[in-house]
């Protein structure tokens, strides 16, 4: 998963996907995508910028715990 941020002035799209100017989307397949021709020529002509994706963090489990009495 990868971030990508259009920084044309205009829309592009890669892989069917539609990046407004200024906007960042998440790409889950970018491994696949970066190999197109039009992510190369807009990785080239530097109007995309790409970051990876931070997972998201797991949520701890909530564990419940019994009042001092044991009730």
């Amino acid at each position: 998963m990868s971030n990508v941020k259009n920084l044309a002035d205009v829309p592009v799209t890669i892989g069917g996907i539609t990046i407004q100017p200024g906007r960042t989307v998440n790409i889950p397949r970018w491994g696949v995508l970066r190999h197109s021709d039009s992510a190369r020529t807009l990785l080239a002509a530097k109007l995309i910028e790409v970051s990876e994706a931070k997972e998201p963090a797991t949520k701890a489990k909530s564990t419940k715990k019994g009042s001092a009495d044991g009730v």
